[in-house]
């Protein structure tokens, strides 16, 4: 009887990964029972976790295997995902009674588990501004802008806050979604009027992935 044999070589078991995307690779070979003979070559596949996307692997020599994919992204961080392979070949042999060739499919599994990476804080960038801000009178509007965008988990929210205004306040607000998923933002502030030759501002802006992660600039 013929037999396929697959093995996983990367990653190991239990290692956690650098990224939701990685690579798993390994070793094929065929024992062909005498007569038979493989047809075309030996193909491998890779599903990356449960219900997730299965990748055709890149099989050299019929001997060696690698394939990339990633993990779902409703998957959350640190997360196990187990990639199953599974390798497949078809063989042909003649049957002398019937004067006619045959085929025989055979097929072979392995599995391998790991482990997601640790969530990552978002990207938060706000837009440079020309400064100093030379005014009139006061107060004076100024808008600020800028991009929220989640690494492994779409943005939950994003909030500002001015140091010191109001007095005595630590409060945080939320700015305008101008691109409707955190892509965009934007937040315009008055100055507020002061005894000083130069009026000065300290804005924070935090954002914040579902899972708690979070990222702040000022």
């Amino acid at each position: 009887m013929s037999t396929l044999t697959v093995q996983i070589s990367s990653p190991q078991a239990n290692t956690q990964l650098p990224s939701r995307t990685f690579t798993v690779s390994g070793t094929v070979s065929l024992q062909a029972t005498s007569g038979r003979s493989l047809v075309g070559q030996i193909s491998v596949e890779v599903t990356f976790g449960i219900n997730g996307q299965t990748v055709a692997a890149k099989v050299a020599n019929n001997s060696t295997w690698s394939c990339t994919g990633a993990a779902l992204a409703g998957i959350p961080p640190n997360s196990l995902v187990t990639a199953f392979v599974t390798a497949s070949a078809t063989l042909k042999f003649f049957v002398p009674a019937d004067r006619a060739w045959d085929t025989e499919d055979i097929s072979t599994s392995a599995n391998v588990t790991v482990q997601l990476p640790a969530p990552r804080p978002p990207t938060l960038t706000i837009a440079p501004i020309n400064s100093p801000v030379i005014a009139a009178q006061l107060p004076v509007t100024i808008t600020f802008t800028g991009s929220a965008v989640g690494q492994d988990a779409p943005i939950s929210l994003v909030q500002y806050y001015v140091e010191g205004w109001p007095p005595g306040s630590a409060a945080f607000y939320s700015p305008t979604n101008t691109g409707g998923n955190w892509a965009s933002w934007s937040l315009a502030l008055p100055v507020p009027p002061g005894q000083r030759s130069t009026a000065g501002v300290d804005v924070g802006i935090c954002s914040e992935v579902v899972g708690n992660v979070g990222s702040c600039l000022h």
